[in-house]
């Protein structure tokens, strides 16, 4: 079993097929009309009640930081770490417009620029959480391959 979770996690193409599959999810409920969406139940008539709101909130939270660490993982396999995160975060920041920018021609939806500003804003936060952990993870790495006695 941890084996086939190694090579489902380690296996380079997969990360791309990863990726590209949670952009085409994202894509698809980012862009489907909400009177008459592919997924989930239809947006009632009007504005949304709070718990809506929030929950559309919570959505594009969840989907700008899973896209962003999935293309930054994918990309990993070709680039550098810190290259990785600027190609990761300029493809989220440019999915996040465009998608905004299409919604004008999705039936019952609109772009919004608090949705717009919310994915930008979890894509910068979820770029600094990886390079802050990166950062962690490298320092920590630089201690352990120090001789015993260089701390003392």
């Amino acid at each position: 079993m941890l084996d086939r979770l190694t090579y489902l996690i380690r296996y380079p193409l997969l990360r791309i097929i990863y990726a590209l599959t949670w952009t085409t999810i994202s894509l698809v409920l980012l862009l489907q009309s909400s009177a008459e969406p592919m997924i989930g139940p239809p947006a009632p008539p009007g504005a949304p009640p709070p718990d809506r709101e929030l929950l559309l909130f919570v959505g594009h939270v969840v989907v700008f930081s899973i896209m962003t660490g999935l293309w930054w993982w994918a990309f990993l396999i070709v680039s550098p770490p810190k290259r990785s995160l600027v190609i990761a975060v300029s493809s989220a920041l440019l999915i996040g417009g465009v998608t905004e920018i299409l919604q004008v021609t999705t039936p019952s939806r609109e772009p919004s620029i608090e949705d717009l500003a919310t994915n930008w804003l979890v894509t910068t936060a979820t770029a600094w959480l990886i390079l802050t952990q990166f950062r962690r993870v490298q320092r920590l790495n630089r201690l352990q391959e120090l001789p015993p006695d260089a701390l003392a």
